[in-house]
């Protein structure tokens, strides 16, 4: 039977590191949750060994699990169709020619509940001290930018149809006293046994006139309707008019 005679050991303090440690989980969430009320997150992808990573803000956006494993073609999945070949073309590209300015796209994710996000992603070319390159960037959703501008965009345009409306409607009013003031003298002149020819005549050079001058005006709203729904056009028009 052997017998212990001596045990030699160490105590290690790990106060410091365990300190940094904390300090860095803490920076770590703090910049987490940063990018959640930006709604902005970021990637990075390794050309060399193929390694992708996706912040957890990122996969918020595309609607991805928080633990789903980065994956180039899942994430080219999200793109929708329309934008899918444009995207690719531009990756693509980074990928064969990097360059070290800023590449910016904007383009449309479907997430797996069927809703559409709007996104503007960022691309860095960072060169390594070895000569090697890696690719940083950023996705900023800016689906609700993109609605306010379609909403500004649509309220202009409802602007610019009233005004129309408007114009048209005060022709309209012109070419009707024109013509209930040439039937009035017309009227007269049966009353009095004269020839009303002259005033009729008034009337119709009035209307033929005012059609001319309004054709500019309907061109400009046919041009809008293409744009604008019919329904609130009409709305907007009965209501513009009423005024």
């Amino acid at each position: 039977n052997q017998v212990l005679r001596r045990m030699v050991g160490g105590v290690l303090d790990r106060t410091d590191s365990l300190e940094v440690e904390n300090k860095l989980r803490r920076t770590l969430a703090l910049l987490e949750e940063a990018q959640r009320f930006a709604r902005l997150g970021n990637w990075r992808f390794d050309p060399r060994s193929g390694e992708l990573e996706w912040s957890q803000e990122f996969r918020r956006i595309a609607g991805l699990p928080l633990d789903v494993v980065p994956d180039p073609d899942l994430f080219l999945a999200c793109v929708v169709p329309e934008d899918r070949a444009r995207f690719r073309a531009i990756h693509e590209k980074s990928l064969e020619q990097p360059s070290r300015g800023e590449g910016l796209l904007e383009v449309r994710l479907q997430r797996p509940d069927g809703e559409i996000r709007h996104v503007r992603t960022t691309t860095h070319t960072i060169e390594r001290p070895d000569g090697s390159t890696e690719l940083r960037g950023t996705m900023l959703d800016i689906t609700d930018q993109v609605r306010l501008r379609e909403e500004l965009v649509h309220s202009q345009k409802m602007e610019a149809v009233g005004r129309l409306a408007g114009g048209i409607a005060h022709d309209f009013n012109n070419l009707l006293t024109v013509i209930q003031s040439g039937l009035e003298f017309a009227m007269d002149a049966i009353k009095a046994g004269t020839d009303p020819s002259a005033d009729l005549l008034s009337i119709g050079a009035a209307y033929l006139f005012q059609r001319a001058a309004n054709q500019a005006l309907w061109e400009g709203v046919l041009a809008l309707v293409a744009a604008v729904s019919v329904a609130s056009l009409t709305v907007h028009m009965w209501r513009t008019a009423r005024r």
